[in-house]
C-alpha cells in the first residue's frame, strides 16, 4: 500500500528514500516560467561551450580570432539560431518531465539541427569569404559534445530528484537487500 505525507509526497513502503539536496528542492520551488527560463539560458551557455570544447578537442586553427568583432557577432548568431531551433524542436515544451525519453529525442534533434545548421552556414560563410582551419570534423564533435552537455544536467537533475525510485543507490544500512539494489 502507498503513504502519503502531508508534505503531499507518495511513499512506497519497501522502498528506502534519499533527501533532495539543495540544488533541487530551490529548483523545484521555482514557478515553472522562471524554470524554464533558467533551462534556456542554461542551454546556451551549453551551446557556447559546446562550441569552444569543439573548436579545442578537434585542434581547430581558425583564421579569424573569436573575440573580434566578427568573432562576437558569430557568437551571437549561434546563440540565437540555437535558441530558436530549440524553441522549434520543443525542447521546452517538456520542462515538466525533465529528462524524459521525448526530452531527449528533443535535445536529439535539435542538436542534430543546429550542428547542420551550422554547418550549412560555415559552407555559405565560405562562399564569400575563405576560413581555414574549420572543417567537418568540428561539427561532429560539435554534435556529440553539444548532445552530452545539454542532456547531462537534465540527467543529473532527475536522478538528483527520483534516485530512490531508480532503486540502483544501494547506501543505508540495508544496502545488501535486493530491493534497494534492483536496477
Amino acid at each position: 500500500s502507498v503513504r502519503r505525507q502531508s508534505s503531499g509526497n507518495v511513499f512506497v513502503p519497501g522502498v528506502q528514500y534519499y533527501p533532495m539536496t539543495s540544488y533541487v528542492e530551490a529548483v523545484s520551488g521555482l514557478r515553472p516560467k522562471m524554470r524554464r527560463a533558467i533551462i534556456m539560458l542554461q542551454d546556451i551557455v551549453m551551446v557556447l561551450i559546446a562550441v569552444a570544447l569543439s573548436l579545442v578537442l578537434s585542434q581547430s586553427r581558425l583564421s579569424f580570432d573569436a573575440f573580434s568583432y566578427g568573432g562576437l557577432a558569430c557568437w551571437a548568431v549561434i546563440v540565437l539560431i540555437a535558441h530558436l531551433l530549440f524553441r522549434y524542436c520543443g525542447l521546452y515544451n517538456t520542462v515538466w518531465r525533465f529528462a524524459s525519453t521525448p526530452d531527449f529525442f528533443n535535445i536529439l534533434k535539435g542538436c542534430g539541427i543546429l550542428t547542420l545548421a551550422l554547418y550549412l552556414s560555415s559552407l555559405a560563410f565560405r562562399f564569400f569569404q575563405p576560413v581555414t582551419g574549420l572543417n567537418e570534423r568540428q561539427f561532429i564533435v560539435f554534435f556529440l559534445v553539444s548532445f552530452t552537455i545539454i542532456s547531462a544536467p537534465r540527467l543529473y537533475y532527475r536522478f538528483l530528484r527520483d534516485g530512490a525510485s531508480w532503486r540502483i543507490l544501494g547506501r543505508g544500512k540495508d544496502a545488501g537487500d535486493a530491493r534497494t539494489k534492483q536496477a
